[in-house]
């Protein structure tokens, strides 16, 4: 029997009853188990590490939960616009995580978004694959590309909300 992860659609064997391992984050048990193996991997090996930024969150933009939680809402908008900050902008991590902290410092109303239906991207499944650090590296950087491209539509108004919150003080 299988399940279909509710937020980034990949199938995976059932192996549990409990649907959602997660307050805010929209992901069914065994998907947050990938991915947690993903993380392991990267905190154990330094090796994988390197990517770790874009790991978090190409999963946490796949993965945006309810939009009437003001919780998920926030993570949602915070991962798209790191991975905007990743992939077009090119921002080292050290920037990426000090928008993080000047966004999350306060508990605003961010916008709400719309789960993809029929997204082309890569999952956990396809990450977790990885054999060495350098596949490994090459996955992730194609994930967090391939998140941020379906999200395509929604471009503009990430991008002004990401400028919304830097001119905040």
């Amino acid at each position: 029997m299988t399940r279909t992860c509710f937020g980034c659609l990949a199938k995976f064997k059932k192996t549990t009853d409990d649907p959602i391992p997660h307050p805010y984050i929209g992901a069914i048990a065994e998907c947050w188990n990938v991915y947690g193996d993903i993380l392991n991997k990267e905190f154990s090996d330094p090796a994988y590490f390197n990517v770790h930024r874009t790991t978090v969150d190409a999963y946490g933009a796949q993965h945006i939960g309810n939009q009437n939680d003001r919780r998920a809402r926030q993570s949602a908008n915070v991962h798209l616009i790191a991975l905007y900050l990743t992939v077009s902008q090119k921002a080292e991590n050290k920037n990426i995580l000090t928008f993080i902290r000047h966004a999350t410092k306060i508990k605003r109303d961010w916008p709400p978004l719309i789960q993809l239906k029929t997204p082309e991207w890569l999952t956990v499944q396809d990450i977790v694959k990885a054999d060495n650090p350098s596949l490994h590296a090459c996955l992730v950087t194609r994930w967090g590309q391939s998140v941020w491209e379906a999200y395509a539509d929604c471009h503009q108004d990430i991008i002004k909300t990401y400028e919304k919150v830097i001119e905040e003080p």
